[in-house]
Protein backbone atom coordinates (compact mmCIF):
# COMPACT_ATOMS: atom_id res chain seq x y z
CA UNK A 1 0.00 0.00 0.00
CA UNK A 2 1.69 3.30 -1.03
CA UNK A 3 1.96 6.24 1.38
CA UNK A 4 -1.14 8.38 1.55
CA UNK A 5 0.13 11.37 3.46
CA UNK A 6 3.53 13.04 3.73
CA UNK A 7 5.27 12.98 7.10
CA UNK A 8 3.79 15.61 9.42
CA UNK A 9 5.72 15.24 12.65
CA UNK A 10 9.23 16.70 12.37
CA UNK A 11 11.94 14.67 14.02
CA UNK A 12 13.34 16.40 17.08
CA UNK A 13 16.60 14.60 17.73
CA UNK A 14 19.56 16.13 15.86
CA UNK A 15 22.30 13.88 14.52
CA UNK A 16 24.53 12.40 17.19
CA UNK A 17 27.48 12.18 14.85
CA UNK A 18 28.08 15.44 12.97
CA UNK A 19 30.41 15.56 9.98
CA UNK A 20 34.02 15.18 11.11
CA UNK A 21 36.13 16.20 8.16
CA UNK A 22 35.69 19.94 7.63
CA UNK A 23 38.39 22.32 8.93
CA UNK A 24 37.71 24.07 12.22
CA UNK A 25 36.98 27.29 10.39
CA UNK A 26 35.11 26.68 7.12
CA UNK A 27 36.85 28.36 4.19
CA UNK A 28 35.34 31.65 3.13
CA UNK A 29 35.90 30.95 -0.52
CA UNK A 30 34.70 27.86 -2.33
CA UNK A 31 37.16 25.00 -2.68
CA UNK A 32 40.19 25.34 -4.79
CA UNK A 33 39.53 23.46 -8.01
CA UNK A 34 40.31 26.19 -10.57
CA UNK A 35 37.48 27.35 -12.81
CA UNK A 36 37.47 25.46 -16.08
CA UNK A 37 35.81 28.23 -18.08
CA UNK A 38 37.66 31.26 -19.49
CA UNK A 39 38.13 34.06 -16.97
CA UNK A 40 36.95 36.57 -19.56
CA UNK A 41 33.37 35.97 -20.73
CA UNK A 42 32.73 36.02 -24.48
CA UNK A 43 31.63 39.29 -26.03
CA UNK A 44 28.33 37.75 -27.16
CA UNK A 45 27.47 34.99 -24.70
CA UNK A 46 24.66 32.54 -25.31
CA UNK A 47 21.42 32.85 -23.38
CA UNK A 48 20.16 30.55 -20.66
CA UNK A 49 16.47 30.41 -19.69
CA UNK A 50 15.46 29.98 -16.05
CA UNK A 51 13.86 26.77 -14.87
CA UNK A 52 11.10 26.19 -12.31
CA UNK A 53 11.24 22.69 -10.80
CA UNK A 54 8.20 21.42 -8.87
CA UNK A 55 8.50 18.45 -6.53
CA UNK A 56 5.16 16.72 -6.94
CA UNK A 57 4.09 14.19 -4.30
CA UNK A 58 2.61 11.11 -5.94
CA UNK A 59 0.27 10.50 -2.99
CA UNK A 60 -1.46 13.89 -3.45
CA UNK A 61 -3.88 15.22 -6.04
CA UNK A 62 -2.92 15.59 -9.67
CA UNK A 63 -1.64 18.99 -10.88
CA UNK A 64 -4.08 21.37 -12.54
CA UNK A 65 -3.64 22.99 -15.93
CA UNK A 66 -2.46 26.23 -14.27
CA UNK A 67 0.12 24.33 -12.24
CA UNK A 68 1.45 22.61 -15.34
CA UNK A 69 1.64 25.88 -17.28
CA UNK A 70 3.81 27.66 -14.72
CA UNK A 71 6.64 25.11 -14.33
CA UNK A 72 9.35 23.71 -16.57
CA UNK A 73 10.20 20.49 -14.70
CA UNK A 74 8.06 18.12 -12.61
CA UNK A 75 9.86 15.82 -10.16
CA UNK A 76 7.61 12.89 -9.18
CA UNK A 77 8.29 12.08 -5.52
CA UNK A 78 9.13 9.47 -4.44
CA UNK A 79 10.41 6.16 -5.65
CA UNK A 80 11.32 4.15 -2.53
CA UNK A 81 12.21 0.65 -1.31
CA UNK A 82 9.59 0.41 1.47
CA UNK A 83 6.02 -0.77 0.72
CA UNK A 84 4.41 1.92 2.86
CA UNK A 85 5.43 4.79 5.18
CA UNK A 86 7.82 3.51 7.86
CA UNK A 87 7.29 0.00 6.52
CA UNK A 88 10.06 -2.61 6.36
CA UNK A 89 12.83 -2.08 3.83
CA UNK A 90 15.21 -4.98 4.37
CA UNK A 91 16.04 -5.20 0.66
CA UNK A 92 16.93 -2.71 -2.06
CA UNK A 93 14.04 -3.43 -4.37
CA UNK A 94 12.31 -0.32 -5.70
CA UNK A 95 8.57 -0.78 -5.23
CA UNK A 96 6.11 0.11 -7.97
CA UNK A 97 5.90 3.87 -8.40
CA UNK A 98 2.29 4.89 -8.27
CA UNK A 99 0.77 7.98 -9.86
CA UNK A 100 -1.71 10.62 -8.74
CA UNK A 101 -5.45 10.21 -9.08
CA UNK A 102 -5.36 6.49 -9.80
CA UNK A 103 -3.51 7.00 -13.09
CA UNK A 104 -0.73 4.75 -14.22
CA UNK A 105 2.75 6.28 -14.27
CA UNK A 106 3.13 6.32 -18.07
CA UNK A 107 -0.11 8.23 -18.63
CA UNK A 108 0.76 10.78 -15.95
CA UNK A 109 4.17 11.38 -17.53
CA UNK A 110 2.59 11.73 -20.98
CA UNK A 111 0.06 14.24 -19.62
CA UNK A 112 2.77 16.41 -18.08
CA UNK A 113 4.98 16.24 -21.15
CA UNK A 114 2.09 17.42 -23.32
CA UNK A 115 2.56 20.83 -21.65
CA UNK A 116 6.23 20.89 -22.63
CA UNK A 117 7.36 19.86 -19.14
CA UNK A 118 10.32 17.61 -18.47
CA UNK A 119 9.49 14.86 -15.96
CA UNK A 120 12.00 13.38 -13.52
CA UNK A 121 11.69 10.59 -10.95
CA UNK A 122 12.96 11.36 -7.44
CA UNK A 123 14.37 8.47 -5.43
CA UNK A 124 14.77 8.81 -1.67
CA UNK A 125 13.15 11.37 0.60
CA UNK A 126 12.92 11.67 4.36
CA UNK A 127 11.46 8.22 5.01
CA UNK A 128 14.35 6.44 3.30
CA UNK A 129 16.50 7.69 6.17
CA UNK A 130 17.04 11.06 7.85
CA UNK A 131 20.36 12.07 9.43
CA UNK A 132 18.48 14.09 12.08
CA UNK A 133 17.47 10.75 13.68
CA UNK A 134 21.11 9.91 14.37
CA UNK A 135 23.42 7.74 12.31
CA UNK A 136 23.76 4.73 14.61
CA UNK A 137 20.85 2.74 13.21
CA UNK A 138 20.10 1.19 9.85
CA UNK A 139 18.04 3.09 7.29
CA UNK A 140 16.51 1.94 4.03
CA UNK A 141 19.47 3.51 2.23
CA UNK A 142 21.89 1.16 4.00
CA UNK A 143 20.36 -1.90 2.31
CA UNK A 144 21.28 -0.43 -1.08
CA UNK A 145 24.91 0.38 -0.38
CA UNK A 146 26.36 -3.03 -1.23
CA UNK A 147 25.27 -2.75 -4.87
CA UNK A 148 24.69 0.82 -6.12
CA UNK A 149 24.89 -0.35 -9.74
CA UNK A 150 21.90 -2.67 -9.27
CA UNK A 151 19.89 0.20 -7.79
CA UNK A 152 20.88 2.46 -10.71
CA UNK A 153 19.68 -0.15 -13.20
CA UNK A 154 16.29 -0.39 -11.46
CA UNK A 155 15.83 3.38 -11.62
CA UNK A 156 17.00 3.55 -15.22
CA UNK A 157 14.48 0.87 -16.18
CA UNK A 158 11.60 2.86 -14.62
CA UNK A 159 12.73 6.04 -16.39
CA UNK A 160 13.10 4.41 -19.80
CA UNK A 161 9.91 2.36 -19.58
CA UNK A 162 7.80 5.41 -18.75
CA UNK A 163 9.52 7.85 -21.15
CA UNK A 164 10.78 10.08 -18.33
CA UNK A 165 13.51 12.70 -18.67
CA UNK A 166 15.77 11.87 -15.76
CA UNK A 167 16.38 10.99 -12.12
CA UNK A 168 16.67 13.08 -8.95
CA UNK A 169 18.46 11.67 -5.90
CA UNK A 170 17.15 13.00 -2.59
CA UNK A 171 19.73 11.61 -0.14
CA UNK A 172 19.19 12.94 3.40
CA UNK A 173 20.92 10.10 5.22
CA UNK A 174 24.40 9.93 6.79
CA UNK A 175 27.91 9.85 5.33
CA UNK A 176 29.85 8.98 8.49
CA UNK A 177 31.43 5.67 7.40
CA UNK A 178 33.59 4.67 4.41
CA UNK A 179 30.71 2.61 2.99
CA UNK A 180 28.25 5.50 3.19
CA UNK A 181 30.80 7.94 1.78
CA UNK A 182 31.48 5.67 -1.21
CA UNK A 183 27.84 4.91 -1.99
CA UNK A 184 26.47 8.19 -3.36
CA UNK A 185 29.29 8.88 -5.88
CA UNK A 186 29.07 5.25 -7.05
CA UNK A 187 25.28 5.49 -7.50
CA UNK A 188 25.52 8.74 -9.45
CA UNK A 189 28.29 7.36 -11.65
CA UNK A 190 26.26 4.22 -12.39
CA UNK A 191 23.19 6.34 -13.22
CA UNK A 192 25.19 8.46 -15.63
CA UNK A 193 26.45 5.30 -17.35
CA UNK A 194 22.95 3.85 -17.56
CA UNK A 195 21.29 7.15 -18.58
CA UNK A 196 23.92 9.05 -20.59
CA UNK A 197 21.42 11.43 -22.21
CA UNK A 198 19.04 11.96 -19.28
CA UNK A 199 18.95 14.71 -16.65
CA UNK A 200 20.49 13.87 -13.27
CA UNK A 201 19.83 16.09 -10.24
CA UNK A 202 20.41 16.03 -6.50
CA UNK A 203 18.40 17.82 -3.81
CA UNK A 204 20.59 17.92 -0.67
CA UNK A 205 19.81 19.72 2.55
CA UNK A 206 21.71 23.00 2.47
CA UNK A 207 23.91 22.39 5.52
CA UNK A 208 24.96 19.02 4.12
CA UNK A 209 26.71 20.84 1.26
CA UNK A 210 28.46 23.62 3.14
CA UNK A 211 32.04 24.02 1.95
CA UNK A 212 34.23 21.51 3.77
CA UNK A 213 31.55 18.92 4.62
CA UNK A 214 31.92 15.30 3.47
CA UNK A 215 29.01 15.70 1.04
CA UNK A 216 30.66 18.79 -0.48
CA UNK A 217 33.94 16.90 -0.78
CA UNK A 218 32.13 14.14 -2.69
CA UNK A 219 30.83 16.75 -5.14
CA UNK A 220 34.19 18.45 -5.38
CA UNK A 221 36.11 15.24 -5.97
CA UNK A 222 34.23 14.25 -9.12
CA UNK A 223 30.55 13.61 -8.34
CA UNK A 224 29.48 17.06 -9.60
CA UNK A 225 30.63 16.24 -13.12
CA UNK A 226 27.78 13.72 -13.41
CA UNK A 227 25.07 16.01 -11.98
CA UNK A 228 23.30 18.42 -14.31
CA UNK A 229 21.53 20.42 -11.60
CA UNK A 230 21.97 20.62 -7.86
CA UNK A 231 18.92 21.73 -5.87
CA UNK A 232 19.89 22.87 -2.34
CA UNK A 233 16.98 22.97 0.10
CA UNK A 234 17.15 26.48 1.55
CA UNK A 235 14.60 25.64 4.23
CA UNK A 236 14.61 23.59 7.44
CA UNK A 237 18.37 24.10 7.65
CA UNK A 238 18.52 26.97 10.12
CA UNK A 239 18.85 29.80 7.56
CA UNK A 240 16.07 31.84 5.99
CA UNK A 241 16.53 33.68 2.68
CA UNK A 242 13.99 36.21 3.97
CA UNK A 243 16.30 37.35 6.82
CA UNK A 244 19.58 39.22 6.37
CA UNK A 245 21.74 36.88 8.46
CA UNK A 246 20.29 33.79 6.83
CA UNK A 247 20.63 35.33 3.38
CA UNK A 248 24.34 35.97 3.95
CA UNK A 249 24.93 32.35 4.98
CA UNK A 250 22.87 31.06 2.06
CA UNK A 251 24.92 33.14 -0.39
CA UNK A 252 28.11 31.57 0.95
CA UNK A 253 26.58 28.13 0.47
CA UNK A 254 25.31 29.01 -3.02
CA UNK A 255 28.72 30.41 -4.04
CA UNK A 256 30.40 27.15 -3.05
CA UNK A 257 28.03 25.17 -5.26
CA UNK A 258 28.43 27.56 -8.19
CA UNK A 259 32.18 27.17 -7.94
CA UNK A 260 31.87 23.42 -8.48
CA UNK A 261 30.65 24.22 -12.00
CA UNK A 262 33.44 26.60 -12.94
CA UNK A 263 31.39 29.65 -11.99
CA UNK A 264 28.38 28.62 -14.09
CA UNK A 265 25.40 29.28 -11.81
CA UNK A 266 22.92 27.79 -14.28
CA UNK A 267 23.53 24.39 -12.66
CA UNK A 268 22.33 25.55 -9.20
CA UNK A 269 18.57 25.78 -8.57
CA UNK A 270 17.41 27.80 -5.52
CA UNK A 271 15.02 25.90 -3.22
CA UNK A 272 11.87 27.08 -1.41
CA UNK A 273 9.21 25.26 0.60
CA UNK A 274 5.54 26.30 0.53
CA UNK A 275 4.17 23.51 2.71
CA UNK A 276 2.94 24.75 6.11
CA UNK A 277 5.38 23.64 8.77
CA UNK A 278 8.56 24.27 6.82
CA UNK A 279 11.07 26.68 8.33
CA UNK A 280 10.78 29.05 6.63
CA UNK A 281 7.63 28.68 4.57
CA UNK A 282 7.48 30.91 1.51
CA UNK A 283 3.98 32.07 2.41
CA UNK A 284 3.80 34.85 -0.15
CA UNK A 285 4.98 34.33 -3.70
CA UNK A 286 6.18 37.92 -3.95
CA UNK A 287 8.66 37.26 -1.14
CA UNK A 288 10.18 34.48 -3.23
CA UNK A 289 10.37 36.82 -6.23
CA UNK A 290 12.18 39.34 -4.03
CA UNK A 291 14.75 36.70 -3.08
CA UNK A 292 15.22 35.65 -6.70
CA UNK A 293 15.61 39.29 -7.74
CA UNK A 294 18.48 39.70 -5.27
CA UNK A 295 19.99 36.43 -6.41
CA UNK A 296 19.78 37.53 -10.05
CA UNK A 297 21.67 40.74 -9.28
CA UNK A 298 24.61 38.67 -8.09
CA UNK A 299 24.19 35.62 -10.33
CA UNK A 300 22.36 36.75 -13.49
CA UNK A 301 23.02 33.32 -14.96
CA UNK A 302 21.47 31.37 -12.08
CA UNK A 303 19.53 28.30 -13.10
CA UNK A 304 16.15 29.07 -11.55
CA UNK A 305 14.10 27.91 -8.57
CA UNK A 306 12.45 24.79 -7.19
CA UNK A 307 9.86 24.25 -4.49
CA UNK A 308 8.21 21.60 -2.32
CA UNK A 309 5.51 20.84 -3.09
CA UNK A 310 3.14 21.21 -6.01
CA UNK A 311 0.04 20.15 -4.04
CA UNK A 312 0.24 23.44 -2.08
CA UNK A 313 0.62 25.55 -5.24
CA UNK A 314 -3.13 25.99 -5.72
CA UNK A 315 -3.84 27.22 -9.25
CA UNK A 316 -0.20 28.28 -9.53
CA UNK A 317 -0.33 31.04 -6.88
CA UNK A 318 3.36 30.51 -6.05
CA UNK A 319 4.80 29.80 -9.47
CA UNK A 320 2.88 32.31 -11.61
CA UNK A 321 4.68 35.42 -10.22
CA UNK A 322 8.03 33.61 -10.50
CA UNK A 323 7.35 32.67 -14.11
CA UNK A 324 6.24 36.26 -14.84
CA UNK A 325 9.45 37.60 -13.26
CA UNK A 326 11.67 35.26 -15.25
CA UNK A 327 9.77 36.19 -18.42
CA UNK A 328 10.25 39.90 -17.69
CA UNK A 329 14.04 39.66 -17.34
CA UNK A 330 14.37 37.39 -20.35
CA UNK A 331 17.13 34.88 -20.96
CA UNK A 332 20.36 35.82 -19.22
CA UNK A 333 24.05 35.40 -20.08
CA UNK A 334 25.55 32.02 -19.36
CA UNK A 335 29.26 31.15 -19.37
CA UNK A 336 30.61 29.51 -22.47
CA UNK A 337 31.97 27.07 -23.36
CA UNK A 338 30.33 24.47 -21.14
CA UNK A 339 32.61 23.83 -18.13
CA UNK A 340 34.93 20.87 -18.46
CA UNK A 341 33.94 18.07 -16.01
CA UNK A 342 35.75 18.25 -12.69
CA UNK A 343 37.73 15.07 -13.27
CA UNK A 344 39.38 13.86 -10.06
CA UNK A 345 43.16 13.83 -10.20
CA UNK A 346 45.60 11.55 -8.45
CA UNK A 347 47.00 13.37 -5.41
CA UNK A 348 50.67 14.25 -5.74
CA UNK A 349 53.28 14.19 -3.03
CA UNK A 350 52.98 17.44 -1.03
CA UNK A 351 55.76 19.86 -1.85
CA UNK A 352 56.70 23.23 -0.37
CA UNK A 353 54.95 26.12 -2.06
CA UNK A 354 56.83 28.54 -4.26
CA UNK A 355 54.63 31.15 -5.89
CA UNK A 356 51.45 29.11 -5.38
CA UNK A 357 48.27 30.91 -4.35
CA UNK A 358 46.70 27.56 -3.44
CA UNK A 359 48.16 26.19 -0.22
CA UNK A 360 47.23 24.05 2.77
CA UNK A 361 46.36 25.28 6.23
CA UNK A 362 44.04 24.92 9.18
CA UNK A 363 42.10 28.00 8.01
CA UNK A 364 42.23 30.49 5.13
CA UNK A 365 44.10 32.97 7.31
CA UNK A 366 46.58 30.30 8.43
CA UNK A 367 47.21 29.22 4.83
CA UNK A 368 47.58 32.84 3.70
CA UNK A 369 50.08 33.67 6.44
CA UNK A 370 52.30 30.58 6.23
CA UNK A 371 54.13 29.56 3.08
CA UNK A 372 53.13 25.91 3.59
CA UNK A 373 52.34 22.91 1.43
CA UNK A 374 51.07 23.71 -2.07
CA UNK A 375 47.91 22.00 -3.36
CA UNK A 376 47.91 22.84 -7.08
CA UNK A 377 45.04 20.49 -7.98
CA UNK A 378 42.84 22.03 -5.30
CA UNK A 379 42.25 18.76 -3.48
CA UNK A 380 42.34 18.40 0.32
CA UNK A 381 44.07 15.05 -0.22
CA UNK A 382 47.26 16.95 -1.06
CA UNK A 383 47.36 18.45 2.42
CA UNK A 384 48.77 17.13 5.72
CA UNK A 385 46.31 15.62 8.18
CA UNK A 386 44.08 18.24 9.80
CA UNK A 387 44.55 20.77 6.99
CA UNK A 388 42.52 21.73 3.93
CA UNK A 389 43.32 23.36 0.60
CA UNK A 390 42.60 27.10 0.26
CA UNK A 391 42.79 29.44 -2.74
CA UNK A 392 43.23 33.17 -3.56
CA UNK A 393 46.18 33.46 -1.18
CA UNK A 394 49.01 36.00 -1.26
CA UNK A 395 52.14 35.00 -3.14
CA UNK A 396 54.94 33.78 -0.90
CA UNK A 397 58.69 33.19 -1.18
CA UNK A 398 60.31 30.18 -2.83
CA UNK A 399 60.75 28.35 0.44
CA UNK A 400 58.65 28.13 3.58
CA UNK A 401 59.56 30.84 6.07
CA UNK A 402 61.34 29.89 9.25
CA UNK A 403 59.09 30.75 12.19
CA UNK A 404 60.62 33.40 14.41
CA UNK A 405 59.22 35.13 17.49
CA UNK A 406 57.45 38.37 16.67
CA UNK A 407 59.31 41.23 18.34
CA UNK A 408 57.32 43.41 20.67
CA UNK A 409 57.00 46.82 19.02
CA UNK A 410 58.56 49.71 20.88
CA UNK A 411 56.13 52.59 21.38
CA UNK A 412 57.23 55.86 19.83
CA UNK A 413 55.68 59.29 20.19
CA UNK A 414 53.08 60.18 17.62
CA UNK A 415 54.34 63.15 15.56
CA UNK A 416 52.25 66.27 15.71
CA UNK A 417 50.54 66.91 12.38
CA UNK A 418 52.12 69.71 10.37
CA UNK A 419 49.59 72.46 9.56
CA UNK A 420 48.82 72.65 5.86
CA UNK A 421 46.42 74.73 3.75
CA UNK A 422 44.11 71.72 3.45
CA UNK A 423 41.88 70.55 6.31
CA UNK A 424 42.90 66.90 5.88
CA UNK A 425 44.88 65.66 8.93
CA UNK A 426 48.38 64.41 8.25
CA UNK A 427 48.53 60.65 8.87
CA UNK A 428 50.44 59.81 12.00
CA UNK A 429 53.22 57.30 12.19
CA UNK A 430 51.90 53.95 13.26
CA UNK A 431 53.43 52.30 16.30
CA UNK A 432 52.66 48.66 15.72
CA UNK A 433 49.00 49.23 16.55
CA UNK A 434 46.55 46.59 15.35
CA UNK A 435 43.91 49.31 14.86
CA UNK A 436 44.70 51.47 11.85
CA UNK A 437 42.97 53.61 9.25
CA UNK A 438 42.30 52.71 5.65
CA UNK A 439 39.77 52.69 2.84
CA UNK A 440 39.05 49.00 3.49
CA UNK A 441 40.19 46.31 5.92
CA UNK A 442 42.64 44.95 3.34
CA UNK A 443 43.98 48.44 2.65
CA UNK A 444 44.50 49.10 6.36
CA UNK A 445 46.08 45.69 6.87
CA UNK A 446 48.50 46.13 3.94
CA UNK A 447 49.67 49.69 4.61
CA UNK A 448 51.30 50.70 7.87
CA UNK A 449 49.27 53.91 8.06
CA UNK A 450 47.54 56.08 10.66
CA UNK A 451 46.79 54.37 13.96
CA UNK A 452 43.36 54.80 15.60
CA UNK A 453 43.82 53.39 19.13
CA UNK A 454 40.37 54.50 20.33
CA UNK A 455 38.70 52.64 17.44
CA UNK A 456 36.91 55.80 16.22
CA UNK A 457 36.67 56.90 12.59
CA UNK A 458 37.25 60.46 13.78
CA UNK A 459 40.94 59.65 14.24
CA UNK A 460 41.30 58.84 10.55
CA UNK A 461 41.91 61.03 7.48
CA UNK A 462 38.90 62.01 5.38
CA UNK A 463 37.55 59.08 3.38
CA UNK A 464 39.07 56.46 5.69
CA UNK A 465 37.72 54.42 8.58
CA UNK A 466 39.19 52.67 11.59
CA UNK A 467 39.75 48.93 11.26
CA UNK A 468 40.83 46.44 13.92
CA UNK A 469 42.46 43.04 14.21
CA UNK A 470 45.18 43.91 11.70
CA UNK A 471 48.61 42.36 11.33
CA UNK A 472 51.32 44.11 13.39
CA UNK A 473 53.66 46.32 11.36
CA UNK A 474 57.00 47.95 12.01
CA UNK A 475 57.38 51.47 13.37
CA UNK A 476 58.57 52.80 10.03
CA UNK A 477 56.59 54.90 7.62
CA UNK A 478 54.31 53.17 5.11
CA UNK A 479 56.13 51.50 2.22
CA UNK A 480 56.24 53.09 -1.19
CA UNK A 481 53.54 51.85 -3.55
CA UNK A 482 55.98 49.82 -5.64
CA UNK A 483 57.08 47.87 -2.57
CA UNK A 484 53.57 46.75 -1.68
CA UNK A 485 53.07 43.01 -2.19
CA UNK A 486 51.14 42.68 -5.42
CA UNK A 487 48.35 40.13 -5.08
CA UNK A 488 46.45 38.89 -8.13
CA UNK A 489 42.99 39.75 -6.88
CA UNK A 490 40.10 37.73 -8.33
CA UNK A 491 37.43 39.10 -5.96
CA UNK A 492 36.45 42.68 -6.83
CA UNK A 493 33.54 45.12 -6.99
CA UNK A 494 31.60 46.06 -10.09
CA UNK A 495 28.16 46.79 -11.48
CA UNK A 496 28.16 43.38 -13.21
CA UNK A 497 30.43 40.33 -13.31
CA UNK A 498 31.76 41.40 -16.72
CA UNK A 499 32.54 44.93 -15.51
CA UNK A 500 34.26 43.67 -12.38
CA UNK A 501 36.30 41.17 -14.41
CA UNK A 502 37.46 43.71 -17.00
CA UNK A 503 38.23 46.53 -14.56
CA UNK A 504 40.94 46.34 -11.93
CA UNK A 505 38.67 47.91 -9.34
CA UNK A 506 38.08 47.72 -5.61
CA UNK A 507 38.81 44.35 -4.00
CA UNK A 508 36.26 42.87 -1.59
CA UNK A 509 38.10 40.06 0.26
CA UNK A 510 35.22 39.34 2.64
CA UNK A 511 32.96 38.79 -0.40
CA UNK A 512 30.28 41.15 0.88
CA UNK A 513 28.69 44.08 -0.95
CA UNK A 514 29.40 46.27 2.09
CA UNK A 515 32.97 46.73 0.83
CA UNK A 516 31.77 48.10 -2.51
CA UNK A 517 30.63 51.58 -3.61
CA UNK A 518 26.92 52.27 -3.98
CA UNK A 519 25.47 50.49 -7.00
CA UNK A 520 28.19 47.84 -7.11
CA UNK A 521 28.38 44.26 -5.87
CA UNK A 522 31.17 41.91 -4.93
CA UNK A 523 32.00 39.30 -7.58
CA UNK A 524 34.47 36.40 -7.50
CA UNK A 525 36.33 34.19 -10.00
CA UNK A 526 37.34 37.25 -12.04
CA UNK A 527 40.27 37.69 -14.39
CA UNK A 528 43.33 38.31 -12.15
CA UNK A 529 44.69 41.86 -12.03
CA UNK A 530 47.53 43.47 -10.12
CA UNK A 531 46.63 46.83 -8.58
CA UNK A 532 49.78 48.91 -8.09
CA UNK A 533 48.14 50.84 -5.29
CA UNK A 534 45.37 49.90 -2.91
CA UNK A 535 41.82 50.90 -3.86
CA UNK A 536 41.06 54.52 -3.01
CA UNK A 537 37.26 54.56 -3.18
CA UNK A 538 35.86 53.59 0.23
CA UNK A 539 32.53 51.91 0.78
CA UNK A 540 29.74 54.37 1.48
CA UNK A 541 29.38 53.11 5.04
CA UNK A 542 32.64 51.41 6.03
CA UNK A 543 32.42 49.17 9.06
CA UNK A 544 34.22 50.35 12.14
CA UNK A 545 34.75 46.80 13.32
CA UNK A 546 35.46 44.39 10.49
CA UNK A 547 35.47 40.65 10.99
CA UNK A 548 38.49 39.21 12.73
CA UNK A 549 38.57 36.30 10.32
CA UNK A 550 37.21 35.85 6.83
CA UNK A 551 33.41 35.46 6.80
CA UNK A 552 32.26 32.03 7.82
CA UNK A 553 29.91 29.74 5.99
CA UNK A 554 26.92 28.21 7.78
CA UNK A 555 27.87 25.66 10.42
CA UNK A 556 28.73 22.23 9.12
CA UNK A 557 27.05 20.62 12.11
CA UNK A 558 23.40 20.01 11.18
CA UNK A 559 20.91 22.27 12.94
CA UNK A 560 18.97 21.11 15.94
CA UNK A 561 15.68 21.70 14.12
CA UNK A 562 15.50 19.02 11.44
CA UNK A 563 13.58 19.03 8.19
CA UNK A 564 9.88 18.51 8.64
CA UNK A 565 8.94 17.30 5.18
CA UNK A 566 10.56 15.72 2.18
CA UNK A 567 12.50 16.37 0.16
Amino acid sequence: TPPTTPPTTPPTTPPTTPPTTPPTTPPTTPPTTPPTTPTTPPSTPPTAPKSIFAFTANWSGCPTVEQYKTITHMIISFAVTYPYVNGPCDTCTVVDVFACGGKNLSSWVAEARSYGIKVLLSFGGANMGGSWNGCGGTACWDHCMSNPTALAMQLADIVNTNNMDGVDIDYEWCYDTPTRLAFLPALVSALRTALPDKILTQAPMDYHVNVGTPYYSMLKNGMAENIDYILPQYYNGGNSPFESSGWSNILNNYAGLVYLYGGDASHVIFGFCIEPGCSPTASASLSAVSVLTKLNQIYPGHGGAFFWSQSFNTEGWFTTPIKDYYTSIGPTPAPTPTPTPLTPTTPTTPTPSSDSTQRCGTSWQNANTLCGTACPSGKDAECPSGQACFRDLSLCSTSPPTPTPTPTPTPTPTPTPTPTPTPTPTPTTTTGSIQRCGTSWQNANTLCSTACPSGKDAECPSGQSCFRDLSPCSSTLPPAPNSVKRVASTIRCGTTWSAASSECGIVCPSETDAECPVGQHCFRDLAPCYPTTPPTTPPTTPPTTPPTTPPTTPPTTPPTTPPTTPP
